[in-house]
């Protein structure tokens, strides 16, 4: 599935990295955000994950408050259903989380990763924004 996967990587209009054979991962850089591919033979799945920011500090009183923001945006009324927002606490980032049945054929299978790699990082990018804004307000606020 990993050869397979990476002819998929290779088709897509974004540049993907391939898979990596032994670990099953693929780094790349894609519109400004780091995004990682882990393909899960166990499960047939292909997890996404993208970092939103990295967290300076977490005791700093502008995060405290600034991690309702954050969790507010798995809102159904802002983000699509299979994804999620939340914070890495061992790599201290927020990341944008989602991932990808296998089962199905080559043709849907592109498609449905390119609409993936396209939502995880229009709202990764739309979280980013709304997060810089919750945290300038704060700013101007305290």
């Amino acid at each position: 599935m990993t050869d397979s996967l990476n002819e998929i990587f290779a088709e897509c209009e974004m540049p993907l990295n391939p898979l990596d054979p032994k670990t099953g991962v693929s780094e790349n850089e894609l519109n400004d955000m780091h995004v990682t591919l882990t393909y899960d033979k166990e499960q047939s799945r292909l997890a996404a994950s993208g970092v939103i920011m990295e967290i300076e500090d977490l005791y700093q009183p502008a995060f405290k408050d600034l991690q309702k923001t954050i969790l507010s945006l798995n809102d159904a009324d802002f983000l699509p259903d299979s994804f999620r927002i939340g914070i890495n606490l061992p790599e201290l980032t927020v990341e944008i989380l989602s991932s990808l049945d296998l089962k199905c054929s080559h043709d849907d299978l592109r498609g449905a990763l390119e609409l993936l790699i396209r939502r995880l990082t229009f709202y990764g990018i739309e979280s980013r924004k709304r997060i810089f804004a919750a945290y300038e307000e704060y700013c101007n606020g305290a």
